[in-house]
């Protein structure tokens, strides 16, 4: 998935911050976020997203899941590619007004030279960024 960004300069991130938060909220990317706030700086990019997906209390559906992390992974990428100055990915993953269930983190460095059309080597990003999930 690629997402096309306006060009932009680094103090001013918001228009990069409304493409990325269209993304994804897009329904046919259908990637279960009901509602996303996108965060760009140079320490750190930022979703946090209100899911119905609840991966610590009822376990979500490996599908939904995965659609889920490559959606939020494709983003960022995306965002590194038009703005390559920003930080490190942050994921906050909260449910329908309730409290943060859990965080994962993607440092820069497991995507830059990432070969998208190896899916081995993608599918081995969306494990390492899941393995550092932490639930709340």
């Amino acid at each position: 998935m690629y997402l096309i960004m306006p060009t932009i300069s680094a103090a001013d991130y918001s228009s990069a911050e409304t493409v990325a938060k269209n993304m994804l909220l897009d329904p046919a990317n259908n990637l279960g976020i009901q509602s996303a706030d996108v965060s760009i700086s140079t320490k750190q990019v930022t979703f946090n997203c209100i899911t119905h997906l609840s991966v610590h209390e009822t376990g979500a559906p490996l599908a939904e899941f995965g659609a889920f992390l490559s959606g939020a992974l494709g983003t960022y990428i995306s965002i590194i590619k038009a703005v390559p100055e920003v930080g490190d990915l942050l994921i906050v993953m909260k449910n329908s007004d309730g409290p943060t269930t859990s965080t994962m983190i993607c440092p820069k460095a497991w995507v830059t030279g990432l070969d998208l059309t190896n899916e081995n080597a993608v599918n081995e990003l969306m494990l390492k960024v899941f393995q550092t999930m932490k639930n709340a």
